[in-house]
């Protein structure tokens, strides 16, 4: 759900009135970083005031090309038996750039969604207040059926996972289950908490950006459908403290269920416990990673062998957001580190207005793997948020998308809308032929929106 406003580590424009939470000079820069975070993150902070910019390794300075992020040592190959993971390498990224050539991708195919076209409706879907947003495809190509997740917003503090199924290629979709639900929830917080008083945070646990995938070779039949969603804490008055939670993991034997919900599958070093405590995989202990406040936006792809992909937004203290790859060889009970796939430099050459690149999902189409992204800049409401999807190819392993002579990511495909609304994020699947593309936007021209999902008939990718 949008948030109209959020928290700031920086001083307030001359025009703008400081919120009476916001922080103060004399605090820490991890809890300023934690702030900013939850400012700048995600489709629903994007929807809200705008943050301070803050230098970066990974953002370009004026007229040039940012550095090239740091390496480290990678999982296997997706074609190749698995090894051990990798060395570390430099989280912070190369030194920005200091002029040149403006770095501008090549976009090899373009579709456009009219925004007066008729939204998907899922027969069946119980009513939700504010609609339908985020879905995510699982239909492979020749298949009988396919499935759906997507997020059911009734208000800020109410978000939950719904699934629906197919069998016409994605020409019709029928409600069939509630992955979870949100609820009032207390979880432990350090007693420095500048959030929270007396070591706990009470709010609400919402679930949101879900990914579905397939896994039939997982020897646990209870097991063979995951669902991955960032899980985590709405304080009071509507505060989204995306920090405050984890990338959560729900499994069922079939896409209609039942489903549970297995636990963390990944989380991180935090104010709170329940983003690191019995997590399958604590991604701050891989240095490539040590500088995320928090991961968001999963997006997951079986691969042959059951080999799990998972990419994520992996959002920093200074604002930037990139998008990272690891990869379970053990049907998601724990993931290695594979790679960067999207710097956070690479939004100002995909033409976003801030370095931040967020909202992966992979699909496979013709025998290759693509990653559609998204990036922020002005739309019709007034402030900076998702501004359409761009589809870029993955290199053959899978662990990197393919650029060109100056290192711009080759675009296959971009989709936005005929005006400047909010648009964004974009999937895919080789088995939902009729349909085409599944695209969140927002409906309607004044606030508060509208969530609803469109399908665009354009030929993948």
């Amino acid at each position: 759900m949008p948030k109209l406003s959020c928290l700031q580590c920086r001083r307030p424009a001359p025009d703008r009135q400081a919120p009476q939470s916001s922080l103060t000079q004399s605090q820490t820069p991890l809890a300023c970083g934690a702030m900013r975070f939850v400012c700048c993150v995600g489709w629903l902070a994007l929807l809200g005031a705008a943050c301070g910019e803050s230098g970066s390794a990974e953002a370009p300075a004026a007229g040039g090309r940012g550095g090239a992020s740091g390496s480290g040592g990678a999982a296997g190959s997706a074609d190749a038996s698995a090894g051990t993971s990798g060395s570390a390498g430099n989280p912070s990224g190369g030194s920005a750039g200091t002029g040149g050539e403006q770095c501008q991708a090549t976009i090899a195919a373009e579709s456009v969604l009219d925004p007066k076209d008729a939204p998907l409706a899922v027969i069946g879907d119980p009513p939700a207040t504010r609609g339908i947003f985020d879905p995510d495809l699982e239909y492979p190509v020749g298949a009988p059926d396919g499935a759906m997740s997507y997020s059911a917003v009734q208000s800020t503090h109410e978000i939950s996972t719904r699934i629906a199924v197919s069998g016409d290629q994605g020409a019709t979709w029928t409600y069939v289950a509630a992955a979870n639900t949100s609820g009032p929830l207390t979880i432990p917080v350090a007693a420095t908490s500048m959030r929270c008083s007396g070591g706990s945070c009470s709010g609400h646990w919402i679930h949101e950006v879900s990914s579905l995938i397939a896994d039939p070779s997982d020897p646990d039949a209870g097991r063979r459908w995951k669902l991955f969603t960032h899980s985590y804490l709405v304080l009071p008055g509507d505060q989204l403290a995306y920090d405050l939670g984890h990338i959560a993991l729900h499994v069922a034997p079939e896409a209609k269920g039942p489903w549970s919900t297995e636990g963390a599958a990944l989380g991180w070093d935090g104010e709170s416990p329940v983003s690191s405590d019995n997590v399958g995989t604590n991604v701050s202990k891989f240095n490539q990673l040590a500088d995320c406040v928090a991961l968001t936006e999963p997006s997951a792809l079986y691969r042959n062998g059951g080999i799990i992909d998972l990419a994520l937004g992996c959002a920093t203290a200074t604002g930037t957001i990139r998008i990272e790859l690891l990869r379970s060889l053990d049907h998601a009970k724990s993931f290695l580190y594979s790679g960067t796939l999207v710097k956070a430099a690479d939004a100002f050459c995909l033409g976003g207005a801030n370095a931040q690149v967020n909202a992966a999902a992979l699909f496979r189409n013709a025998g290759k793997s693509y990653v559609s992204v998204t990036v922020a800049g002005p739309n019709n409401f007034g402030f900076v948020g998702y501004r359409g999807c761009q589809v870029l190819e993955l290199n053959a392993g899978g662990d990197s998308v393919a650029r060109d002579a100056a290192g711009a990511p080759l675009v296959a495909r971009k989709i936005d809308a005929s005006d400047a609304r909010f648009i964004g994020a974009c999937d895919a699947a080789e088995g939902a032929s009729t349909a085409g593309y599944f695209i969140s936007m927002l409906q309607g021209d004044s606030l508060p929106p509208n969530f609803r999902i469109y399908t665009k008939k354009s030929p993948l990718p």
